[in-house]
């Protein structure tokens, strides 16, 4: 089997046992409580990471100031079933244009040199749409140094601040390869300051066992942003909702640079500063209450909004999205964990 690596064939064998190393040193805490949970059973402890060295990306106005996650909700602007097929792979111009505005609002603050910024999506299609967008926004060197890339290509690098574009937007609810917990736990466990996903809550919702209590948790935690009000978490510039006729995302004004400048002064008066959060009246989260049995969760309505009715060729569309992860998935695959 191909899609077993040699770390798993061992660690499955028996051979000897293994040390889970139970201490991480790079995230803020509030980026590691989720992944802890959800794929560690909360036995990893945060060292020497607090709001002091971990401090918020200036630019970008949190919707918490208790955490450092959250989702970019695109549904929230009527933009649900805009992914695009190409080829074997997907685009969803959608969520560039998004992406490309909280990079121009956090390049004029200066808090995060573009080296330490990683913008993740799980296709090539969008990789390529996302990189010619920032090329076109930014002037070298800094659009060069913003790295671009898949989950699988990421594995053990880490950035200050990680952007990542879901791309999977449809009425059928079908999340393709994005339902992998070793993909999805890699692009939550890469930031030390920030992590935002850009993406349709609707579609994601319908994945139960990870997205859903993801979506869940910060929902609970108010950092759920609609697109219509991105706006209201950027210093600058203005975002405009894209026309998704032939857009290729990277219609912003052109920066002339990424400021050097260090610090973050003021960034933790911004940090709670926004209003009008995507979270409804009464809204109660599953994911504290459980201790983490959310893989058994089974919530009728995903955070603000109704859910998509699947299509009744359900069985057939998760056939064709079996079909897809062999594709994507590289011959050569690499255990995530």
């Amino acid at each position: 089997r191909l899609d077993v690596s040699l770390l798993e064939r061992f660690v499955g064998s028996g051979i000897a046992p293994i040390q889970l190393l139970d201490e991480q040193r790079r995230m803020h805490p509030s980026i590691a409580y989720f992944p802890n949970l959800q794929f560690y059973d909360g036995k990893i402890q945060s060292r020497d990471v607090d709001d002091g060295n971990r401090p918020p990306v200036a630019g970008f106005r949190w919707p918490s100031q208790h955490s450092r996650v959250c989702l970019v909700d695109i549904s929230a602007a009527g933009l649900s079933g805009s992914e695009t097929s190409q080829g074997t792979s997907k685009y969803n111009a959608a969520e560039i244009d998004p992406i490309i505005a909280i990079l121009q609002s956090v390049a004029n603050e200066g808090s995060v040199l573009p080296s330490q910024i990683g913008v993740l999506t799980p296709y090539d299609a969008q990789k390529a749409r996302l990189r010619k967008a920032i090329n076109e926004t930014f002037v070298p060197p800094a659009c060069y140094q913003i790295e671009v890339d898949s989950v699988d290509g990421f594995q053990g690098k880490e950035k200050d601040l990680i952007i990542f574009s879901a791309v999977r937007s449809n009425a059928r609810g079908e999340i393709g390869f994005l339902r992998d917990p070793r993909r999805m736990n890699v692009m939550l466990t890469r930031a030390k300051r920030g992590v935002i996903v850009v993406g349709d809550q609707l579609t994601l919702w319908n994945d139960k066992t990870n997205w859903r209590p993801w979506i869940q948790w910060v929902g609970s935690m108010r950092s759920i942003i609609p697109l219509t009000r991105l706006n209201d978490h950027l210093d600058a510039p203005r975002y405009s909702l894209p026309s998704l006729q032939g857009g290729q995302g990277g219609n912003l004004p052109r920066s002339s640079s990424f400021a050097s400048r260090q610090g973050s002064a003021g960034a933790h008066a911004r940090a709670g500063g926004a209003s009008q959060i995507f979270v409804p009246q009464g809204f109660q989260c599953d994911f504290h209450r459980s201790g983490f049995a959310g893989h058994n969760m089974d919530v009728d309505t995903p955070v603000g909004q109704g859910l998509l009715e699947l299509s009744p060729a359900k069985k057939a569309a998760e056939e064709e999205e079996e079909r897809e992860k062999e594709r994507e998935v590289p011959d050569d695959w690499e255990e995530l964990l």
